[in-house]
């Protein structure tokens, strides 16, 4: 059985990084996906743009991601993160796990805490993504740093 591994990164450079460790723990390139809404660019080596967050949420929930979780990475990736997950059979996803650890992504339940503790009470489909630069304001909040800003 396949089970999914998912990071959530704010800086994109991070994400060809990651993509590039998991190809050498040897997840095949169609094992890997990533998301980011469309005008925040694209991930080094990857075809992710999306238009809306909410697009995301029933493709993980296919993967067993539960709705709560799958709404809260929608808002993530609507105020500018990109995802990166990793499709794996069940014996590979302690090395996933370990591969997408490694680099500089965010632990959503946290993440999700901090929006929490600003008003922030659900996903919300009509709301429009942030901007690169309401994105980058956001970060800047939370004193979250770019690696290469």
């Amino acid at each position: 059985m396949n089970k999914v591994v998912i990071g959530a990164f704010d800086d994109p450079s991070e994400v060809g990084r990651v993509m590039t460790g998991l190809a050498q723990a040897g997840v095949p390139q169609g094992s890997i996906f990533t998301r980011v809404i469309g005008h925040h660019g694209t991930a080094a080596g990857t075809d992710s743009a999306v238009t809306d967050a909410a697009d995301i949420i029933a493709p993980l929930q296919r993967f067993g991601v539960s709705e709560q979780d799958a709404r809260n990475y929608a808002e993530v990736v609507r105020r500018g993160a990109t995802l990166v997950a990793a499709v794996v059979p069940d014996d590979a996803v302690p090395e996933t796990e370990q591969v997408i650890g490694s680099f500089h992504g965010f632990d959503l339940h946290e993440r999700v805490g901090r929006y929490r503790e600003a008003g922030y009470t659900g996903f919300d489909a009509a709301a429009p993504a942030f901007t690169p630069d309401q994105a980058r304001a956001e970060r800047e909040q939370y004193g979250i740093a770019m690696l290469e800003e």
